[in-house]
């Protein structure tokens, strides 16, 4: 959880609830290796919370918290292990209200990046390498419920997939009213999969 929390806008919500933010955070130059998740594959993962109802003022209002916006991923380098199969793109990963680790979420429907309800999230010279002999049956990344024009998720001089290994036939998924910019990205493979 972050450090600043603010209450759940729920008023029969327990007063010790709490949704955290995460705004402005730049991760720079990193270089991932020998990467493993508790299911053997791993997926950097955004998950911004779902949406909530609420009765204010007798008006029932819906709120979603979304990670973001102000988020840079820059210069970073990622060697997977793979090992999901074709089936998993259409999985949803229950999102819990109360387990934050990203174990709960299970196996992600993309082998690199899963970002779900994210603003503005600026990805630029992102590459995804195999470990030897590994494979992997989904797309790079997929895009869910990222739809806001306003805090667009920016794919900039992202490397093409590596698809030699792949079932599918694109790098990008989007689902759910996703949408994206690339800035230099020419060679991504883009598709809806809603």
């Amino acid at each position: 959880r972050a450090n600043e929390r603010r209450p759940v806008p729920n008023v029969s919500a327990p007063m010790d609830s709490y949704v955290g933010s995460i705004t402005n955070i730049t991760i720079r130059n990193v270089v991932a290796t020998d990467v493993a998740g508790s299911h053997g594959n791993f997926t950097l993962t955004l998950d911004g919370q779902p949406p909530m109802t609420y009765e204010a003022d007798g008006v029932e209002v819906e709120e979603v918290h979304y990670v973001g916006p102000g988020l840079e991923i820059k210069n970073v380098s990622v060697t997977v292990k793979g090992g999901g199969v074709e089936a998993d793109v259409m999985l949803n990963p229950p999102h819990s209200p109360t387990d934050y680790t990203p174990r709960s979420l299970g196996v992600r429907p993309s082998f690199a990046l899963f970002l779900r309800r994210t603003l503005g999230i600026d990805i630029e010279e992102f590459t995804v390498a195999w470990e030897t002999g590994a494979k992997d049956e989904r797309p790079g990344v997929i895009l869910d419920q990222c739809d806001s024009t306003a805090y667009p998720v920016v794919l900039g001089n992202c490397a093409a997939m590596p698809r030699d290994r792949l079932k599918v036939s694109y790098d990008v998924g989007l689902r759910n009213g996703s949408t994206f910019f690339q800035d230099g990205s020419t060679n991504l493979k883009v598709a809806h999969i809603d």
